[in-house]
């Protein structure tokens, strides 16, 4: 079954990756679960996995998803991969977009974790900042395989209005909001060695 809608370029490309329609790792999903909520506790930071977020660890996980033309560029969906105090960082760019992130994976180039939101908004966690990489799993791989410059994360925050502004528009400049349904700069998190949390 093709949860994500995914086209069938995207399709065939993910085959050739070891992905299939009915794939799922089960179990293996709780473990990483826990390791990361466990983790995250351990810096005072409340992590909670949005179900999207698991559905996607679930269909994706374990897999390296490498790009066609570059077999470097890839996204490793394991999500325990991580920098020490990242769940900091993760927090405060989920408070930023007001909704709930959870890692799913990273990129193998430069490390950057991919986070998935309640509606299925794909994000990535950058040393150089927070990017926007999709409204979904599928469309955010087939932007990685058309090789489409994530956006910046910034474009997605939640701004809440000046009571004293004539002007009342809708500032937030969303991509795609979340609804919750599926369809900052930082810091400390990207100074220590990268390590996976165990």
């Amino acid at each position: 079954m093709n949860h994500d809608r995914l086209t069938p370029e995207v399709c065939a490309w993910l085959t050739t990756c070891q992905w299939s329609a009915d794939r799922d790792i089960g179990a293996r999903t709780e473990e990483w679960v826990r390791i990361r909520v466990l983790d995250a506790e351990e810096h005072g930071i409340v992590l909670t996995p949005p179900p999207e977020a698991v559905r996607i660890m679930r269909h994706y996980g374990e897999l390296r998803i490498a790009h066609p033309t570059d077999p470097e560029s890839a996204w490793i969906m394991d999500p325990t991969f991580g920098y020490r105090g990242d769940a900091t960082a993760i927090a405060e760019l989920a408070a930023e977009l007001g909704t709930e992130l959870f890692p799913i994976g990273y990129e193998a180039l430069e490390y950057g974790i991919l986070l998935a939101d309640r509606s299925g908004r794909v994000f990535q966690l950058h040393h150089t900042g927070g990017y926007y990489m999709g409204a979904s799993m599928a469309d955010a791989l087939a932007r990685f395989l058309d090789r489409t410059a994530p956006l910046d994360a910034e474009d997605s925050f939640v701004r809440v209005p000046d009571p004293g502004a004539t002007d009342r528009s809708d500032t937030a400049g969303s991509p795609v909001p979340d609804t919750g349904e599926a369809t900052t700069e930082t810091t400390d998190a990207f100074r220590s060695t990268d390590t996976r949390h165990t």
